[in-house]
């Protein structure tokens, strides 16, 4: 071997090691952006910089790593993103300019989906670790966001807001809710025989913080997905009751908070999704089968309403994809619940998944979206629930 072949091994295993620390780093920080970050547009930032770039580097000299085979919940969201994009030749006026923005999203989530395998395989203790960080990131945003809300005039006649990137209250609030959710089904794993654990309480406190931000939406959410883990885990009489009970306190603690918001909240009323999603609804009934095609500055204006988004997820799919984008969205969702119970361990991954598509209901737009507020509920634990099935089926990775 010559010095030169020498020389460029020697980088080529420093240039690799770096990518790989930048691709963990990456996939970390993004994960807890929202919490920790400035601004939304630094959650961007962090995306494109430490997991986009990284990833495509990994395909490139001296790397040029084999992609991870497609496994059912990539090769769907792939199809459905690419359905997605592609209605915008047949939706938009503006498809020449617009083309390249939704085939970067198409880009972005299997970036976003790879590189959760690729961690996952390569990484295992640290993707393990992933769900606690956000779980006691969230506890002490939480804390860090209630605290400066008491301490404001405005309290209690106003409602709770975040702190630097979850600025917005609903989005504090799929914050809070996703962290409670996590540590719900972490304290289950950690502590089967506890009833009460850390978790539970960290679960509990995060759900105050979701209440304080009067978002009907998680508040209605976070207990619903809570039955379900109920019915999941599938505790023991004596865990059941004392679990009841403590849901009778929260029950108690909801109205008493309702009382004392009730004024606030029923003056909202349904912000007026109820005429958003008719509006939405008809458009869809116009192209039924196809949608009528997603554009890049669509507005659902209805009269003196002019917003960006149906705040319905599914329904956006329905406007802009038709039957087929829903079907194609559904497949997805199948392809990530396909053989759940066989990672019984990653539940509270699953419940973080679910929480997020049923969040989807009564916020967010069509999922093919930049790396944003609405990746917090969907592509993310997608993305972890992907890394979880390709690294269970490929078994140990592959010695370097």
């Amino acid at each position: 071997m010559s010095n030169n072949e020498a020389l460029h091994q020697r980088r080529a295993g420093w240039y690799e090691n770096v990518v790989d620390i930048c691709l963990c780093g990456g996939v970390v920080l993004f994960l807890l952006g929202f919490y920790v970050l400035p601004e939304k547009s630094a959650v961007k930032t962090v995306f494109y910089l430490l997991v986009l770039l990284p990833w495509l580097l990994k395909l490139m000299p001296p790397i040029r790593e084999k992609l991870t085979p497609l496994t059912p919940p990539v090769t769907s969201a792939l199809l459905f993103c690419l359905y997605m994009a592609t209605s915008l030749f047949w939706g938009a006026d503006d498809w020449r300019d617009s083309w390249f923005h939704f085939y970067k999203q198409v880009i972005a989530i299997m970036a976003w989906l790879t590189a959760c395998i690729w961690v996952a395989r390569n990484a295992p203790a640290l993707f393990d670790r992933l769900p606690a960080l956000i779980v006691w990131t969230g506890a002490v945003v939480t804390a860090a966001t209630m605290a400066a809300y008491f301490r404001t005039s405005d309290f209690p006649a106003t409602r709770m807001s975040g702190l630097g990137a979850i600025d917005n209250e609903l989005i504090a609030a799929h914050c809070m809710g996703s962290a409670g959710i996590l540590a719900y089904g972490l304290g289950k794993k950690e502590f089967p025989g506890r009833t009460f654990n850390p978790y539970f309480w960290v679960a509990a406190f995060t759900y105050c913080g979701v209440l304080l931000t009067q978002s009907r939406g998680p508040m209605a959410y976070m207990p619903l997905v809570l039955l379900i883990a109920l019915f999941l885990y599938r505790p023991s009489s004596r865990q059941l009751l004392l679990k009841l009970g403590a849901v009778s306190l929260l029950l108690l603690m909801l109205v008493a908070l309702y009382l004392q918001f009730s004024v606030a909240i029923e003056h909202r009323g349904l912000s007026y999704r109820d005429v958003i999603w008719k509006h939405v609804f008809a458009e869809f009934s116009a192209s039924p089968i196809r949608g009528i095609g997603v554009s890049e500055h669509a507005r659902v204006i209805v009269g003196d309403i002019d917003t960006s988004h149906s705040h319905n997820s599914w329904l956006d799919i329905m406007r802009f994809g038709g039957l087929i984008g829903l079907g194609l969205s559904l497949w997805h969702l199948a392809a990530c619940f396909r053989n759940w119970r066989r990672y019984h361990e990653y539940t509270h991954v699953y419940l973080w998944f679910i929480f997020g598509c049923l969040s989807a209901f009564t916020n967010g737009k069509c999922l093919l979206s930049s790396p944003g507020w609405i990746w917090l509920y969907y592509w993310m634990p997608a993305g972890l629930i992907c890394g979880i099935q390709a690294s269970r089926q490929a078994g140990p990775p592959p010695s370097r």
